[in-house]
């Protein structure tokens, strides 16, 4: 059982079910290499449109586009035999986004990164989108 995550900045091998039991999802950068993203990601609204009210004019007027919120971590994997899994993956916190994504592809068209840096921020935020 891993230690409840307060920082987001210590995450570690098992903290995944905290952020779960937000309604995140992880996603992890399909590659070989030794270093990659891991994003945990989850959909706040549906349209971008309807939640800027189209006043800011940034994205298209249609349904296209959603708003995620991203947390990203870099992982670098090292292979020592000696030891655990735990002790082979180093995560290296890389912010707290919200993402405007294009629903067909699911590729961000724009990122706004936050100062978000701990769980109880984190909560603040997912719960000023779920209200609207």
């Amino acid at each position: 059982m891993s230690t409840p995550l307060s920082d987001l900045r210590e995450y570690q091998l098992g903290n995944d079910e905290q952020l779960y039991s937000l309604g995140f999802a992880m996603w992890e950068e399909p590659t070989t290499d030794s270093v990659r993203w891991i994003h945990f990601t989850t959909n706040l609204c549906r349209s971008a449109v309807n939640y800027v009210g189209g006043v800011l004019e940034l994205f298209p007027d249609s349904p296209e586009h959603e708003i995620r919120l991203c947390v990203r971590y870099t992982l670098a994997i090292a292979d020592s035999p000696s030891g655990s899994m735990s002790d082979n993956c180093d995560y290296c916190f890389e912010g707290v986004s919200l993402e405007v994504v294009n629903v067909d592809n699911n590729e961000p068209v724009a990122a706004f990164p936050t100062n978000i840096i701990n769980i109880s921020e984190l909560k603040q935020l997912l719960g000023a989108f779920r209200v609207t």
